[in-house]
């Protein structure tokens, strides 16, 4: 949650989710590309059982389709290793491809 992001007091929740949408930055080596991000977050104890069973199913959905928009990616950190677990677009592979990124 935050000032642009607000839960309605009407309309009852369980869980929160994020998604940060990937974007060109500028940095001191210049337009970089940054990673967006997809987290859920919910406290079991709170929601009980069978709402545990059913936010779990509907995140699982939820990345099912992200695997299913994506592919992994390739990507090094500033020292040279290699981040496993990302994954890129159609849309920003062929933007950072045809910046010679890659």
């Amino acid at each position: 949650m935050d000032n642009a992001v607000a839960p309605r007091s009407d309309v009852g929740h369980s869980a929160v989710v994020q998604f940060l949408c990937s974007r060109r930055i500028q940095d001191s080596e210049g337009e970089v590309f940054e990673a967006g991000r997809l987290a859920v977050r919910w406290f079991e104890q709170q929601v009980g059982p069978e709402r545990h069973q059913l936010l779990t199913e509907e995140t699982s959905l939820a990345w099912k389709a992200l695997r299913a928009a994506t592919r992994p990616a390739i990507v090094e950190s500033m020292q040279g290793r290699r981040i496993s677990g990302m994954r890129i677009g159609p849309a920003a592979h062929d933007l950072v491809s045809a910046a010679g990124c890659c």
